[in-house]
This record gives structure tokens, sequence and C-alpha cells, in this order.
């Protein structure tokens, strides 16, 4: 009953749902949608509410929930290692994220073979979306010497692997890659933060009902553009890692949309009927969004409005 993009409503269906049955644990089986659900509903179960609304909203998880444990079937949103869950407020049109101590799941059970069964559809947009964020989480501003080991290696493994899922979901060790990769990926973003990608895949996901990960992979590019020559030896490094050849970060972008191509994913925002004069109101829903802090270049709305009409 977890939607793609989960709703509050679904999260206090399930808080119901799990007082009335007097569970002690919860577990999130399956995509980022249903672990960002379950993680909700246990880091709340205690409080005294029947909705996870005021949090949403910035009240403090007070209390100790009850155990989450984390099983991905898909390698891509890393939700098994973050403590935050993205959730949608369908009344609102608002998609953001809650974050709390509360969130972070107990046990993570991460086996490649849950992952032998998504389609082509399901490898490409859950890759592109780890892909993202190994790459935002390299070059943000809260990056680390630790954190910038775990996104390079995500970015290698990632490169190496998501193409061969994608042609062959069968490949065992391709799918064993990308577990890795979104693994790693998670664990380096989850401290280091993420950037302007992220910051405008949501408003961008909910107004045209686009995957998250083919809107991440529709406005990589342009972002890359405009970050570049704030950090032109990480966005160097990567071209490497990624194997990408030719000089300067032209080569970058262009690989990456060559990619994108290969996964038979969405090239550009027009192909969902995007045009200018959206723009203001996806520009509004970057406000909750914590990710332009950490976007290696200082981003204003005008900047917003170049990097989204670089993806049109």
């Amino acid at each position: 009953k977890v939607e793609e993009d989960p709703s509050l409503n679904t999260v206090d269906m399930g808080l119901g749902m799990g007082r009335k049955s007097g569970c002690d644990l919860v577990i999130g089986l399956g995509s980022g949608s249903a672990m960002d659900t379950a993680k909700s509903i246990a880091g709340i179960f205690r409080e005294d509410t029947n909705s996870i609304r005021e949090f949403y909203d910035g009240v403090r998880i007070a209390r100790h929930g009850i155990p989450f444990i984390a099983i991905p079937t898909t390698s891509g949103s890393s939700a098994e290692v973050t403590n935050n869950a993205v959730l949608t407020d369908t009344e609102k049109g608002i998609k953001k994220s809650v974050r709390s101590p509360e969130f972070l799941a107990r046990v993570i059970i991460t086996d490649p073979e849950l992952t032998l069964g998504l389609s082509p559809r399901q490898t490409a947009i859950s890759g592109m979306d780890a892909l993202t964020h190994a790459i935002e989480g390299y070059v943000s501003l809260g990056a680390t010497p630790w954190t910038d080991a775990l996104a390079l290696e995500a970015i290698e493994l990632i490169g190496k692997n998501i193409h061969k899922a994608f042609l062959d979901g069968g490949n065992k060790k391709a799918r064993e890659g990308m577990s890795m990769g979104s693994l790693m990926a998670g664990m380096a973003f989850s401290n280091a933060k993420l950037g302007a990608v992220h910051a405008l895949a949501h408003p961008v996901g909910i107004r045209y009902k686009i995957s998250h990960g083919a809107a991440c992979a529709i406005l990589l590019p342009p972002v890359i553009e405009f970050n570049l020559a704030f950090r032109k030896k990480k966005f160097n490094a990567i071209k490497k890692t990624l194997g990408i050849s030719g000089k300067g970060g032209n080569a970058l972008i262009e690989g990456i949309k060559k990619l994108t191509k290969d996964l038979e994913l969405p090239m550009s925002l027009s192909q969902f009927g995007a045009k200018e004069e959206d723009f203001n109101e996806l520009i509004k829903g970057t406000a909750s969004s914590s990710s332009l802090k950490s976007n290696p270049r200082p981003v204003s709305n005008e900047d917003l409005k170049t990097i989204l009409r670089n993806a049109l």
C-alpha cells in the first residue's frame, strides 16, 4: 500500500495498524519508499500523537521509537543508512525530509539477490539516484576525506555496473556492485549532505509526476555545469573514475548524458510538458530543502532558473 512517493497519510495509517497489532519492531522491505515509511512509523511509535504531521512541520521527535530493520530491494535510495524519511504532503503538494536519530535502522540486511527481479527501468531509475547521491556527496560543502573515499568508491562501483545490470538483470556480480555502491553512496551523502539536484528533484518530481531517479538524471548535467568552476579537481576525478575520455568538464557532462540515454531514461523536462512559466512555483518548492546549503556554489533563485532552463 506504499506509494512511490509515500504520503503523510500512509505513515499515519501504518502507525495506527502497528499500534493496533501491538508490534514491537517495524521491518522496511522494499524500495526507499517502503523504508522511509517504515522508519517513520517506528520512529514516532511511542509519541503521544496519531500523526507524523507535526514532526513534518518541524517539531522534534522526543521519545525513543521502536526498532526499525531495513532490507532494501533496490539499489538507489540508500534509505537503509540515512536518518531521514522523504515524505509527501499531498494536501499542500510538498515533498521534503523529516530527520531524526530515531529513524536510523538497528539492523540493515543488504542482499543483492533481492534486486535480481528489478526491471531494467527500475534498475536505471534507482541507479541514477545512487550515482547522483555519490556525486553530490563528493562535491558537497560538507564533504570530508572520509566521505570522499566512500563517494568516489561508490561512483566507481555504480559506473562499472549500472549498464551491465540494466542489460542483464540476472548478472549477480553487477547487482552486487550496485548494492554496495548504493550503500556507500548513502554513507557518504548522509554525512556530507547533497546539493541542487536533490533540492530541485523533489518539486520537479511532484509537479510533473517524474520518478525521483529520472528527475535526478535530467537535472544532474545542468547542475554539474553550474558547479563546475567551484570543484574542478573533484569533477575531473569523477570523470576519470567513470572512465569518461575527453578533456574538461564538458566531457563529464556529455558522458552522463550518454549514460542516461543508454539507460533509456528521459533526457529533458520538456518531455513532461515543463515550461519556463513553471519555474517560480518549482523554485518555491525548494524552500523546504536543506540541500541548497551544501551545494558547492551559492545558488540564487535566478541560478535555479538557469539550471531549470538548461534542463528543458
